[in-house]
């Protein structure tokens, strides 16, 4: 008999207003720590100009879980999504975070974030050539964990890294 894996439901207002404070709204987030047969990560340039502080910073792959999906079926379909992969989750990153972002207009994003690793199974065509209209992404890139140290990383994103080191 096939395990159960537990379901994100749309439970909890996940992505609605905070009905104590109408100008939060909550996420449940995945991201992923993709790496190549080389060992350098996958990092995507995001695009998101009403979050200022989000805008243009190198990040893991990842977005929002679905209502119904696991976390596990997010990150897969994000990847593909955002990147063009199909990545294949080796293990969950023994730590999660919670962040708030402030968006332009005043209101607060709160998010949960749980992060895996994963490896390619298949590349596929990238997203920028494929010319897809999700506008999310501007650039996705393979890095060595020097290079990284030099980038303008989403926040939490080092501290996943480091994580992941053990």
């Amino acid at each position: 008999m096939e395990e159960q894996k537990p379901r994100i439901h749309d439970s909890h207002g996940e992505g609605e207003p905070n009905s104590e404070n109408p100008s939060e709204n909550f996420f449940l987030i995945v991201t992923a720590i993709i790496r190549d047969t080389e060992g350098k990560i996958l990092l995507q340039k995001r695009v998101d100009p009403d979050i200022p502080t989000a805008d243009g910073k190198w990040e893991l792959p990842g977005g929002k879980i679905n209502p119904s999906e696991t976390p596990e079926d997010a990150i897969i379909r994000e990847c593909r999504e955002e990147t063009g992969y199909t990545v294949s989750i080796t293990k969950k990153i023994r730590a999660s975070q919670n962040l708030t972002w402030e968006k332009k207009d005043g209101g607060k994003l709160l998010t949960h974030v749980i992060c895996f690793e994963a490896h390619l199974v298949e590349k596929g065509q990238r997203l920028l050539e494929r010319r897809r209209p999700d506008k999310k992404v501007s650039d996705i890139r393979w890095f060595t964990e020097d290079e990284i140290n030099s980038l303008d990383l989403l926040a939490g994103d080092r501290e996943f890294l480091a994580a992941a080191k053990g």
